[in-house]
């Protein structure tokens, strides 16, 4: 016989998309720290360099930009702007930029937490 999942198992279940190093499926929606980290990442990657930051798979994390930003920009709005405003997720370029069929940069990040 089939049964409908309660409410929370759904919202759960659907919310656990991240899985980083050192952490459960479900921690990084069910801890605030990392998951105000995400968002004022997000922002400060917005804010200071035309950034759009989504989360690839595991610790890794893709950021597209129209932007012309070289390597040594990104490292220093990752150092100064990004890793200053996040608590627990600490974040590095990794590689260079790729650029797609639109002319979008892309640039693979990696997070770690502390």
């Amino acid at each position: 016989m089939n049964t409908f999942k309660k409410f929370y198992e759904f919202i759960n279940e659907s919310l656990a998309f991240l899985t980083l190093n050192k952490t459960m499926k479900n921690e990084f929606m069910n801890n605030i720290e990392l998951k105000n980290d995400f968002e004022n990442a997000k922002r400060q990657f917005y804010m200071n360099g035309n950034f759009l930051l989504t989360h690839i798979e595991g610790d890794k994390f893709e950021l597209r930009t129209r932007s012309n930003v070289q390597s040594e920009d990104l490292d220093g709005i990752i150092d100064s702007h990004v890793n200053t405003t996040t608590e627990r997720m600490k974040f590095r370029r990794i590689g260079k930029p790729k650029t797609d069929k639109i002319k979008d940069k892309i640039w693979m990040v990696k997070a770690k937490i502390d």
